[in-house]
């Protein structure tokens, strides 16, 4: 089992979190974030956000980050080189013992099996499906 650790997001890991989900977003199964707004316009946005950001470290490197909003929606995101190896359950289970609420939530790809085996994992339970029309318009 790798060990990680979860360090608070500092300025300096943004370029590191804007990667990889330019990376994410190209695999076409994000659900929140269907187009990345240039990096300072993003990160505006997200700072906004009141968002707490902890990023997985692996050997001293970014591997990934997980995060939580003040109404409980969680956020995971890590390396290729890293996904299947249960870091990411481990990492967001830690995030919830770090930040108790009453309620967590997860939008979730209906086509990636992966993330909906992690929050699973975890005792989410499906509750709905959110459906997209992408007009030409």
């Amino acid at each position: 089992m790798l060990k990680y650790i979860l360090q608070e997001m500092k300025v300096g890991d943004q370029k590191f979190m804007y990667n990889l989900l330019e990376e994410y977003v190209k695999t076409n199964l994000s659900v929140t974030v269907l187009t990345l707004k240039p990096f300072n316009e993003y990160f505006k946005i997200y700072n906004s956000n009141n968002l707490k950001t902890y990023i997985v470290i692996i050997k001293e490197e970014n591997a990934g980050f997980v995060h939580i909003t003040k109404e409980g929606e969680i956020g995971y995101y890590l390396e290729k080189k890293y996904e299947g190896k249960g870091i990411a359950s481990r990492a967001v289970k830690e995030m919830l013992h770090l930040n108790p609420m009453e309620r967590y939530y997860s939008v979730v790809n209906i086509k990636n099996i992966r993330s909906s085996e992690l929050v699973e994992g975890l005792g989410f339970l499906p509750k709905g499906i959110t459906y997209e029309k992408i007009s030409n318009n």
